[in-house]
């Protein structure tokens, strides 16, 4: 089973910027069809906006995008013998009220 980690907002500012990594990882998650894996958003990022962000630069985003009161859920996903691959969906309904300034 999953967890959904939900805070609430730390700062009324613009999540939508693709200059930014938070903004891409954002964008990525809010357009995603399902359930995601570090690797697959990162391939949706350099496909989309021709910029490599590491996996950890955007788990360190998906852990930021939570402080600003979008809702991450988290799973693990089936993976090889010994691996413990996880999951990312933004659910629906979170972050819509980007506001703010970037």
């Amino acid at each position: 089973m999953g967890t959904v980690t939900e805070l609430t907002p730390r700062r009324n500012r613009r999540l939508d910027n693709p200059k930014s990594q938070l903004g891409r990882v954002y964008l990525v998650m809010r357009d995603a069809p399902g359930w995601l894996q570090l690797h697959e958003i990162g391939d949706a990022i350099l496909e989309r906006f021709e910029r490599m962000d590491s996996h950890a630069a955007i788990s360190a985003r998906l852990r930021e995008l939570r402080g600003h009161g979008v809702t991450i859920a988290s799973r693990e996903a089936p993976g090889a013998v010994g691996t413990r691959p996880h999951q990312y969906l933004m659910m629906s309904g979170s972050g819509d009220d980007s506001g703010g300034a970037a």
